[in-house]
């Protein structure tokens, strides 16, 4: 094994999908489950903006893209939302408070959603995403 192979070995590997794309979403993430390179596989649904509104407040119905833009509109203060607009995630992260709020609101899904599987019952499980997973190793 290289140096930097052994560097690494201790880490883990994420893939995150939102669900509003790919279509085939469950072949997809089943895919990725049986994949060798054993990713841990982190899932927004219906898509990533879930997550960011869960920064605000605690999202426990099913939500259009649509809705859940008006909402991070509402809360953010701003005309319009857009994914990648320079600013946008820094105003909803802020000083990271919001960050630990968006986690025990995603921690409320995991709870909700017990007993189902991501691979198979996530057109089930909207609202959901665990990409808390992955905030609470970085924090």
């Amino acid at each position: 094994m290289r140096r930097t192979e052994n560097k690494f070995k201790n880490y883990d590997k994420f893939l995150i999908y939102d669900c509003d794309a790919p279509e085939n979403i469950e072949e997809v993430i089943k895919k990725s489950k049986a994949n060798e390179n054993s990713y841990k596989l982190l899932i927004s649904n219906p898509c990533f903006e879930i997550w960011l509104l869960m920064h605000y407040e605690n999202v426990n119905q099913r939500l259009s893209k649509y809705e859940i833009g008006m909402r991070l509109e509402e809360r953010m203060n701003v005309k319009a939302y857009s994914k990648g607009l320079e600013g946008h995630i820094r105003k909803i992260v802020g000083d990271g408070r919001r960050v630990n709020l968006a986690i025990k609101n995603a921690q409320k899904l995991d709870l909700r959603y017990k007993g189902l599987e991501i691979g198979k019952d996530i057109k089930e499980m909207n609202p959901y995403t665990s990409v808390h997973a992955l905030m609470k190793l970085i924090i």
